[in-house]
């Protein structure tokens, strides 16, 4: 989680303080071990924290 959090910090150094920023995620990669919805619920939780404008999780079948 933490490169996700370091890249969002930087687009949103790189930017004005009016400019909004978005996260869009993918809810699982469907590996063996990978990212899944709960770290993915996590995620969004922290995200709220970071004070993120908005965020879009997707899930494909």
């Amino acid at each position: 989680m933490r490169f996700p959090l370091e890249v969002y910090q930087a687009v949103k150094n790189a930017v004005s303080n009016t400019t909004p920023v978005w996260v869009r995620n993918s809810a699982t990669d469907w590996a063996d071990d990978g990212w899944n919805l709960e770290e993915s619920i996590l995620f969004c939780k922290e995200l709220k924290n970071w004070d993120v404008q908005s965020f879009m999780f997707q899930q494909q079948l």
